[in-house]
């Protein structure tokens, strides 16, 4: 089995430098056959974490059997990283707030990889923090794809605080009315992973080699 780690990057130098060491570590821990793809948003428009990892499966899904979405910020000490016939949220445990989650699907993710092909992907339209990931599970509810959580905890390198990253969205109150549409109308989404190149999402500036990354540089 070959693992895809996929990471939404931007602005965050400081936690690549520790992020990447520490994964590189643990994946050859547990003998896992990995790559590690960052996949970095230019200057200029919000963020946008949902497309980022489109891309980044996109580009490596015929090399992998499996994916794990992760964010930078977040250094585990106890997940497991070993591969599992459903999608699967890695953390239930965060340091920064003692935080126990019992149906969360951000952060660190992992999905077999016909099962992410499924349900289309990631929406690309959750911009700035919030909600891509409860719209990342609704999807797995409409297709009938039964989820798990593995008791993973995690150690948080970036402490903004949640409250502060909703204030500093404009767009979240769309995110959240985007969102409840979705589970209202309840139909399968007809935009994600299918529509990032057809729809000229991006563009990349960079591909990057290094010894135990790829970093992908993209405008969107």
């Amino acid at each position: 089995m070959i693992l895809a780690l996929i990471v939404p990057y931007r602005d965050r130098e400081s936690n690549l430098r520790k992020f990447i060491p520490y994964i590189t570590s643990t994946l050859c821990g547990q003998n896992i056959n990995f790559k590690i793809i960052i996949v970095e948003q230019s200057p200029g428009k919000l963020f946008n974490r949902g497309l980022l990892c489109n891309i980044g499966f996109k580009f490596y899904q015929d090399e992998c059997n499996y994916v794990v979405f992760h964010d930078v910020d977040m250094i585990c000490d106890t997940i497991d990283y070993s591969y599992n016939n459903k999608p699967t949220s890695l953390l239930r445990y965060r340091s920064k707030s003692g935080y126990v989650y019992n149906e969360y699907f951000g952060g660190i993710t992992l999905f077999p990889k016909n099962d992410f092909i499924k349900i289309n992907g990631f929406s690309n339209n959750y911009w700035g923090w919030g909600a891509e990931d409860a719209d990342l599970y609704h999807r797995c509810i409409i297709h009938n794809i039964k989820t798990e959580t593995r008791q993973g905890f995690c150690r948080d390198l970036e402490l903004i605080k949640d409250k502060q990253k909703i204030k500093n969205n404009p767009y979240y109150s769309k995110n959240l009315e985007r969102l409840l549409s979705f589970q209202t109308d309840n139909k399968i989404p007809n935009e994600g992973l299918n529509t990032i190149i057809s729809n000229k999402l991006f563009h990349i500036n960079n591909i990057q080699q290094n010894n135990n990354y790829t970093k992908i540089t993209v405008k969107i």
